[in-house]
């Protein structure tokens, strides 16, 4: 065995983003894998999944978190993790200038006008629209 990976950290899960022909964006994936894992404390990318890695965060890592909470709670925070919540986190990802699309697969849809507004509340307040896309 070559070494043992150590995974204390963040482990943000990744959208996957579509064309509107629902295949995969490549270059827009590589894009946001690159624009992720530019933030201190991401040791490695998952892809659609959660593993509770908050329990092993730093203080700084933590305080990270608090911040970009308010996101979190308008994405998951209006119930089970659906394909709406993925909706949620894709559009927040588009508006943010991570994504150049929000497209989801049918029957999924995009999220109602006050839902936008919200997510771009948060955004701003999180101070996400201000750092520079990758």
């Amino acid at each position: 065995m070559a070494g043992q990976w150590n995974y204390k950290g963040i482990i943000p899960a990744v959208a996957l983003p579509l064309k509107s022909d629902f295949s995969i964006d490549e270059p827009d994936l590589r894009r946001l894998a690159q624009w992720l894992t530019s933030f201190k404390g991401i040791v490695a990318l998952m892809t659609n999944g959660h593993t509770g890695e908050v329990f092993s965060l730093t203080p700084e890592e933590r305080a990270e978190v608090t911040r970009i909470n308010p996101l979190k709670d308008i994405v998951y925070g209006m119930g089970e993790p659906t394909g709406d919540a993925h909706a949620r986190m894709k559009l927040a990802m588009a508006m943010a200038g991570r994504l150049r699309s929000s497209v989801v697969r049918p029957p999924t849809q995009q999220p109602d006008d006050k839902t936008r507004q919200e997510i771009a509340r948060v955004l701003k307040d999180a101070g996400l629209l201000q750092k520079a896309a990758a």
